[in-house]
C-alpha cells in the first residue's frame, strides 16, 4: 500500500495565542465559536482549545 505524498509545509504561517479569565465554561465556548466562525474558510489549519482550572 502506497503512502500518500505529504503536503508541502507552508513557508509562512500565523500563530495566535490567547489566554483570558472566564467565570464558566460557557464563556470560553462562546469565544471558541467566534474563532471557529472566523477561520472556517481556512482549509489547512490546526488549533488547540483548552480549559484550565487553577
Amino acid at each position: 500500500m502506497e503512502t500518500p505524498p505529504k503536503k508541502e509545509i507552508p513557508k509562512r504561517s500565523c500563530m495566535i495565542t490567547l489566554m483570558f479569565g472566564i467565570d464558566n465554561d460557557a464563556q470560553a465556548l462562546a469565544v471558541k465559536k467566534v474563532i471557529d466562525d472566523a477561520v472556517k474558510n481556512i482549509e489547512e489549519k490546526r488549533y488547540t482549545f483548552q480549559l484550565n482550572e487553577n
